[in-house]
Formats: C-alpha cells, structure tokens, sequence
C-alpha cells in the first residue's frame, strides 16, 4: 500500500491525486490518502498510517508558505509541522521507502535539522533545468535519465542547506538542493515529477486568475513531465508500476 500525505486543504488536493495516479502508474486501489491539514488528524495518526505503508509520498503544499505572516495560517503550517515531522525521523531511521516532493522534500529536511525557508533569489516557478551531481547520475532514483533533464517547479520555500548525512543528487542554477537522499531509500525533490505542463498551469491558476507567463515554459522542448522519478521510487520501494 502506497500512503499519500497531503496537506492540501483547498481543491488542488484533488489534482494533486490525480497527477500522482497518472504518474505513478500504480492502481487506484493500491494508494491509502491522509490529509495532514486536517484538524481531526494527529501525530498518532500519522504515525499509525507510516508504519503500515509500504511506501510513502508525501506531496507539496500551495496555500501557505514558510515565510506567512498572517497568524491563523501561520498557526496552522505549524501544526501541520509538528505533527509530521518526529513522525518522519522515524521514517528516515527505519528507511521506510519515501518520496516527498516540493513542501514534502521540506518536510523531511526539518527531519534532519535543516533550516527551510523563503528565499527570493532561489524561487521557481515555470521549467528549469535540472542537473544531477556525480551521486545522482548514480542513483536508481535517477536510473535511465540524462544528467540534465527539464523539470517544473512552483515554489517561494527552499531547503537552505544539505542536511547533515544526506546526499545531495541534483540541483539547479537557481535553486541547489533540488533532490536530495535522506536514508537508503528516503528521497526529496522540490521539482513536481507528478506535474504535466498544462496541468501546472491548471493548478497554479487555482491561486490566480492572472494570466501569468512560467519561466522557460517558450523554450520547452516536448513534455517536461516524464513521470520517470516517480516510477523510480516506486521501484526503490519494491512496487511494480505499469509502464
């Protein structure tokens, strides 16, 4: 069973599902949900839900960021953060098979001490392109992709730095701690694997309704949506993913 932790509260969460099914490949029926957001949801629960998956994706966060400053929604990006986070140390000690993409890469970073915050000059929103470091051409997370590759990213948080026994396996010019390996087979990428051009101008336009222009999105050669990383893991994890 592949959990997926969501923390979204508003409709993306149903597109954010819909894009995982798509790009994972698994059955529908094989996926358990548990939205994070939620108030009736504790750390107990989180806990529960981690220990019986086989593996666990953990998805990013669009109505909120770090850097909020309007209490009530600071409040509760805190809550949500403190009853996920001692639940993936845990995660990350006993290696239990993880993806966390965009706010959930963060997530894990807080796992491990790292600071994660706003930062202006790293943020991304449109295709960039992604470059594996010399750990991550060798990495099954990245089996069968070029050493560069296009990815795209929406997001204003970053982690600000390698976490202490981590590996660092892909970056851009913008923002460098695009993937990183937390344990054996715990992994993080701030990039959307999940996401299809059109489908991250549907969910973006779900935050506002002015037309917006993406960064290298009139350069972009073909699909930068893949789906490859994902399908990796999965792999990782023992799952087999339909082609």
């Amino acid at each position: 069973m592949i959990l997926i932790i969501q923390s979204r509260t508003d409709t993306s969460a149903w597109h954010e599902l819909k894009c995982l099914y798509m790009a994972s490949g698994m059955k529908f029926n094989e996926f358990s949900i548990l939205n994070i957001g939620s108030s009736f949801v504790h750390e107990s629960d989180v806990r529960e839900q981690a220990q019986k998956a086989d593996a666990i994706i953990i998805g990013g966060l669009g109505e909120v960021t770090y850097g909020e400053t309007d209490p009530q929604k600071k409040a509760w990006l805190d809550s949500v953060r403190q009853k996920t986070v001692p639940v993936l140390k845990e995660v990350i000690s006993n290696n239990t098979p993880t993806l966390g993409i965009c706010f959930g890469h963060q997530l894990l970073a807080e796992a491990t001490g790292s600071e994660v915050g706003p930062h202006e000059e790293q943020t991304e929103k449109g295709v960039y392109t992604i470059e594996l470091t010399e750990a991550g051409k060798k990495d099954p997370l990245f089996a069968n992709m070029p050493g560069t590759f296009q990815a795209l990213e929406y997001h204003k948080d970053v982690v600000l730095s390698l976490p202490k026994g981590t590996t660092q396996l892909a970056q851009t010019l913008t923002c460098p701690m695009q993937s990183v390996k937390y344990a054996n087979k715990v992994y993080g990428v701030q990039f959307h694997p999940e996401l299809s051009l059109p489908e991250l101008e549907y969910r973006a336009g779900l935050y506002t309704k002015e037309p917006q222009r993406y960064h290298g999105t009139e350069e972009l050669v073909g699909d930068a949506s893949n789906f490859i990383v994902v399908r990796n893991f999965l792999r990782i994890a023992g799952l087999n993913p339909q082609e």
